[in-house]
C-alpha cells in the first residue's frame, strides 16, 4: 500500500465531507492544503495559506497522533512556521485571535472564504482582537530568501519536495531512497543508509534518522534532520501521521528502530502497526536482527522486532510496560 502513487485515485481515503466543505484526503492533499515554505512571501499570500490552513485543521478528521497541544499547532498555523519553542508569548495569542476571527468567519461565508473577502471583513472590524490579527496579517511581509534563513523557521514541504524523502520497502528485505533532482523530479532508487546522518530528536547521536509513516502508509525519512529547521512536521507540512520516530539503516537493512518524536508524541501502539505494514510487505524487512529501542522505566531496553510484535500480540497490556521516551524525574 505504500507502493501507490500518492497522485493515484487508489491511495488511502481518509477524506469525508462536513457542512458546505470537502475535506481533502490522502498524503498530498492532507500536507497540501495550505502550501510549503518556498512559497512568495506577502500579507496576502500568506494569510490565504493561513485560511486553508484553518480551514483543513477544523474539518479534516486524521486519527493518528497529532502534534503536542498549542505547541505544534502555533508552528502548522504560523505561515512563517517558527518553531514552537521558539515562538514569542504574544505571537501565539495573536495566531489564537486569527484562527477564532476565521472560524467566524468561516460560519459567514462557508468555503467562500479566502484572503481577499476575509480582509475586507477583517477591516471593518475594530475591537481590540481584531486590531491585534490586523497586526499579524500586516507582519506577514518576510520574503522567500529571508524565510529560507530565518534560524526559527521549521521547512515544511510540499508533494513535490516529498517526494525526494519517500522510502521504498522492497520485498528483498531492503529500504530504498530517492537519489536526484528534486527541481527535475527525477530519482534513482538506491538503498537508504542512516549512517552519516544525525536526528535532532536526540542531539548528538549518529546513525540515525527521523522517518513518519503518512495517513497513506507511505513512509518518508530524511538525513537532514535539525533541530529548529526540519523535524518530523516537515515531511507532511504539519498534519497528521500514523507513526513517527527514528531509526538505524545500514545500506537499506532495518537495524533499529524507535517511536522518539518530539512533535508527534507518538504511542507504542502506533509503532507497533507500523511495524506490522511493514511485515506484510516482506518479514525479512524485518530480519536483519533488528531491535525496537523503549524504555523501561529510566532503562534503555533494546527489544528484537521479532519478539516486540509476539510479546504484543500475545499479551493486550505488554506495551504498557514500556514508554517510547526517558520519563522524567
Amino acid at each position: 500500500m505504500y507502493l501507490v502513487p500518492e497522485t493515484s485515485d487508489d491511495s488511502y481515503k481518509h477524506g469525508s465531507s462536513y457542512g458546505k466543505y470537502s475535506v481533502p484526503s490522502t498524503d498530498v492533499s492532507a500536507a497540501d492544503a495550505v502550501g510549503s515554505t518556498d512559497a512568495a512571501g506577502s500579507p496576502r499570500v500568506m494569510l490565504e495559506r493561513f485560511i486553508r490552513e484553518i480551514k483543513h485543521s477544523h474539518l479534516y478528521g486524521g486519527s493518528g497522533p497529532k502534534g503536542k497541544a498549542m505547541i505544534m499547532k502555533n508552528e502548522r498555523l504560523d505561515p512563517e512556521h517558527q518553531a514552537g519553542f521558539l515562538q514569542e508569548e504574544l505571537l501565539g495569542e495573536q495566531l489564537k485571535l486569527a484562527e477564532m476571527m476565521v472560524v467566524q468567519y468561516l460560519g459567514i461565508v462557508g468555503d467562500h472564504a479566502n484572503a481577499s473577502n476575509f480582509g475586507e471583513w477583517l477591516e471593518k472590524q475594530d475591537d481590540v482582537g481584531a486590531r491585534l490579527v490586523k497586526a499579524l496579517v500586516a507582519s506577514w511581509t518576510t520574503s522567500d530568501a529571508v524565510l529560507k534563513r530565518l534560524d526559527g523557521m521549521v521547512r515544511y514541504l510540499d508533494m513535490e519536495q516529498r517526494q525526494k524523502y519517500v522510502l521504498e520497502p522492497g520485498g528483498d528485505g531492503l529500504f530504498y531512497c530517492r537519489e536526484g533532482s528534486e527541481a527535475a523530479l527525477k530519482f534513482e532508487r538506491v538503498p537508504f543508509d542512516t549512517s552519516k546522518s544525525t536526528a535532532a530528536v536526540r542531539p548528538g547521536s549518529r546513525g540515525v534518522a527521523i522517518w513518519v509513516q503518512g495517513p497513506s502508509g507511505r513512509f518518508y525519512s530524511s538525513n537532514e534532520s535539525k533541530e529548529g529547521k526540519f523535524h518530523h512536521s516537515s515531511f507532511l507540512a504539519g498534519r497528521e501521521v500514523k507513526a513517527a520516530g527514528d531509526w538505524c539503516v545500514e545500506q537499506g537493512r532495518l537495524k533499529s528502530i524507535s517511536a522518539m518524536s518530539g512533535h508527534y508524541h507518538p504511542t507504542l501502539e502506533s509503532l507497533k502497526r507500523a511495524l506490522l505494514d511493514l511485515q506484510a510487505v516482506s518479514r525479512q524487512l524485518l530480519g536483519w536482527g533488528s531491535v525496537v529501542e523503549v524504555y523501561q522505566g529510566q532503562t534503555e531496553v533494546k527489544i528484537p522486532v521479532r519478539t516486540f510484535l509476539d510479546e504484543a500480540a500475545k499479551n493486550p497490556k505488554y506495551l504498557d510496560g514500556y514508554t517510547p521516551f526517558k520519563p522524567r524525574g
